[in-house]
């Protein structure tokens, strides 16, 4: 009994918590002669799981860990705020629990440990393949140990409470600025887009005047105009829907993907003659906002009609859906030109272009990535050069 008192208050000299637990089941297991000591708390996130700090398991200390209340005596303690001891029979009270009959474990022993105010904020459990022997002079030391525990995890729960206070006003601060940024940025794609319309408007209007005089109507700059008029539109066009993705409160609808991605490839302005191949069944629903969706379908299978290799005999697109799990699985696939499966995670990024012999701004995909993370749809590529590109949606 001294002896085990000695070890109580040697382990009060212990600083850091961590290894003070680990000292605790240590000691406790040695002691006590028992397989299974550990000490746990309540997970801050789910009332109905708990956390083990530290756990001596038969000859060694078991690294954190976490497991549900359900069906163990660590339930009734924290309901009943007491000490429950099981003397025998473990597994006939609580059949339900594997991990009692694989370990073969018989008796349990489980004191709660609380703070100043009266707080249940843990508890030490003891458990064996024996029935639990535990006279007056053990329930002493046990409970020696637990009221030393206590302080020490009340102070430990006190620093954690404050780092994470600490943590969330710098983060919350970081919040304020990035929620800055971005309602910046937004404001800068707005203003942009419409200033840059002005002149594209002058400009047209000048080149407009210009081509219906014949004398000046087949010359060649003229031409070479009506082409960066063109380009320069699209462009701002595209920098208009990039601000509308970032500022677009989502409004979820169903809808009927195989009449949605109709009427996205009609809508698609192409002077290829393929036209893709529709694999979809005619009632199969998605719950999603039209105009996103549309964006990414649009995007995707625009890119796709760009990279046809005309050349080959069969070139085709071809698009699928079906439902797996509860998730609705697309894939838009063609047989195109490809590209090396190394620059294919680059295809999301802004302004990137595989080939820049190729029209183009290099935000088609980057527009389709951005509406699929708003809406949480995951977008994967997976290519070959000279074969073509496969770009699965999983929603």
């Amino acid at each position: 009994m001294e002896e085990g008192v000695e070890i109580a208050l040697q382990g009060d000299t212990i600083v850091d918590f961590i290894d003070f637990t680990e000292y605790v089941v240590t000691s406790l297991a040695r002691i006590l002669s028992v397989r299974y000591v550990a000490v746990a708390i309540p997970d801050e996130s789910n009332e109905k799981r708990l956390k083990v700090l530290k756990m001596w398991e038969n000859d060694h200390i078991r690294e954190p860990f976490e497991y549900p209340l359900t069906d163990t005596p660590c339930e009734r303690l924290y309901a009943e705020k007491k000490s429950i001891i099981i003397r025998d029979g473990l597994q006939n009270e609580y059949p339900q629990n594997q991990w009692f009959s694989a370990s073969g474990l018989d008796s349990y022993y489980g004191i709660p440990l609380f703070d100043s105010e009266q707080s249940l904020i843990g508890h030490i459990y003891l458990m064996d393949n024996s029935p639990v022997f535990m006279d007056h002079r053990h329930e002493i030391l046990l409970k020696l140990f637990a009221r030393l525990t206590e302080g020490k995890l009340e102070r430990h729960l006190k620093k954690q409470s404050t780092r994470s206070a600490d943590y969330f006003t710098n983060n919350n601060q970081e919040l304020l600025n990035y929620q800055q940024a971005v309602a910046e940025l937004d404001t800068f794609f707005y203003k942009a887009s419409h200033d840059i319309r002005t002149p594209i408007t002058a400009i047209e209007g000048v080149y407009n005047i210009i081509k219906v005089d014949p004398a000046l109507a087949k010359n060649p700059v003229l031409k070479l105009l009506e082409k960066q008029i063109i380009k320069i539109k699209a462009l701002n066009a595209s920098i208009i829907e990039v601000g509308g993705i970032r500022s677009r409160m989502r409004e979820f609808v169903p809808l009927n993907l195989n009449v949605l991605v109709s009427e996205v490839v009609s809508s698609i302005n192409t002077q290829k003659e393929v036209v893709p191949t529709i694999d979809i069944h005619p009632d199969l629903q998605i719950t999603s906002d039209r105009y996103l969706l549309s964006m990414i379908l649009k995007s995707i299978i625009t890119n796709s009609f760009q990279y046809l290799d005309e050349s080959k005999n069969n070139p085709g697109i071809d698009i699928s859906a079906s439902e797996a799990e509860g998730r609705i699985i697309m894939s838009i696939q063609d047989n195109g030109t490809g590209i090396n499966p190394h620059l294919a995670k680059k295809l999301f990024s802004m302004f990137y272009r595989a080939d820049t012999n190729r029209s183009g701004f290099g935000l088609g995909l980057y527009k389709a990535k951005m509406a699929a993370d708003k809406l949480g749809i995951d977008l994967a590529i997976d290519s070959i050069e000279n074969e073509g590109t496969i770009v699965r949606i999983s929603c």
